[in-house]
């Protein structure tokens, strides 16, 4: 070697070593890095140097407790919360304003939505681009495996997760189509039938039997479900006419909301059959219907009505009728004691030289109802009479025709 390769040979040396360094430094380098430098370069271009400082550096972290989870998300989209980045790629881009009023990155993180592993660091882990992986980013890249053509319908199915009770959810008609209808408050006239089934019949048998029933009669339906879907809070506030006890504990239950419209106002019918399947007891593999009548007509025809409650006895309403002078006698019967409790009524009447019409309701076979007819009843009217308008001018007709004959 002389003395002149010497030098050289010295600097091939400086500059291998600077390579080296250079790599490494390259390899041991977080990749987050060239995304802060790049967003803190983009910063400075539009907002100046003294914005870009306080762009986030170094690996950042949200640990959300009541998820049990960490997010580092940010590190890397460092634009989520920033204003005027908009039209930005990503990972700089704002993250929508809207969502973020509601669920702030602090608090709600940005996995429990979006999906990926929060606490990875690198760019396929984070985003879930590896096989057989559990929770990958909800992305165009996934839509595109499973041929969806937008990516935000998947991030609606992390919503559901926690606003699956929700009747609608702003931002999220996807899923708002699977849902019932929107809540609609009613007032009207309230009828409640509820009864127990005779055994060997099933649910289904019994539901279809009253829906086949109502939607001949020309009745919508408006809203079904079955077994735990008509669970919850939500379902009892929002389906049925008023509060009932539906509990979880049954497992074979059928429900159905049902609307008719006319000229003397709308009709709707709320239909719930249930069996009871919780363990020991009398009523244990029972099965139950319970129909809700709601009516909204006009009320007024001229008419004062005098309720004297349930569980009358026939003497108590015979004497309850002579006390107020009335002009015709209504009973409402559905424990299927029809025959005997009517006809007492109507013994009484005469015994007491009453000569008072008396009309009839509840759930009374063709056969009873014929029976009722011929020992004097004037009317009578089941679950499938629902034109109140109508029953309304039926028992003024039954007063007038009673005052011409007395």
């Amino acid at each position: 070697m002389t003395s002149r390769e010497t030098p050289w040979l010295a600097l091939c040396g400086l500059i291998l070593l600077a390579l080296f360094v250079l790599v490494a430094w390259a390899e041991l380098r977080p990749g987050y890095a060239v995304y802060q430098d790049e967003f803190r370069a983009l910063v400075g271009e539009r907002f100046g140097p003294e914005r870009a400082t306080q762009a986030a550096s170094g690996l950042q972290q949200i640990w959300l407790a009541s998820a049990d989870r960490v997010d580092r998300c940010t590190t890397c989209h460092l634009g989520v919360s920033w204003q005027g980045l908009d039209d930005l790629a990503e990972p700089y881009r704002t993250h929508p304003l809207e969502p973020l009023a509601h669920h702030p990155v602090e608090k709600f993180g940005c996995t429990l939505c979006h999906g990926g592993q929060g606490a990875a660091t690198e760019l396929p882990d984070a985003h879930g681009w590896v096989a057989h992986w559990d929770d990958p980013l909800l992305d165009s890249q996934l839509a595109e495996a499973y041929r969806a053509k937008d990516p935000w319908l998947f991030v609606q199915i992390r919503c559901n997760a926690c606003h699956r009770y929700d009747r609608t959810l702003d931002g999220a008609p996807a899923i708002d189509r699977g849902k019932p209808g929107k809540h609609q408050s009613l007032e009207g006239k309230v009828t409640r039938i509820s009864y127990e089934i005779e055994k060997g019949r099933t649910t289904l048998e019994v539901f279809r039997n009253y829906e086949k029933l109502l939607t001949d009669n020309g009745f919508e339906p408006l809203y079904a479900c079955v077994n735990k879907d008509c669970n919850g809070r939500a379902f009892n506030h929002t389906v049925v006419p008023y509060w009932s006890g539906f509990s979880e504990n049954y497992e074979d239950q059928r429900y159905v909301a049902l609307k008719k419209g006319g000229p003397s106002g709308d009709v709707y019918v709320s239909l719930y059959v249930v069996r009871n399947t919780s363990e020991g007891g009398p009523r244990h593999d029972r099965i139950y219907a319970q129909v809700d009548v709601i009516e909204i007509a006009k009320m007024d025809v001229g008419m004062e009505v005098v309720y004297d409650g349930i569980r009358l006895t026939p003497e108590q309403i015979v004497q309850s009728a002579r006390d107020e002078g009335v002009h015709v006698i209504g009973l409402s019967i559905l424990s299927g004691s029809h025959g005997v409790l009517v006809l007492d009524v109507l013994a009484r009447l005469e015994k007491e030289g009453l000569d008072l019409p008396v009309i009839v309701g509840g759930i009374i076979p063709d056969d009873d109802a014929e029976t009722l007819r011929r020992a004097g009843v004037r009317r009578i009217y089941t679950p499938k009479d629902f034109d109140l308008t109508r029953i309304m001018g039926e028992i003024l007709d039954v007063v007038a025709e009673a005052e011409a004959a007395g």
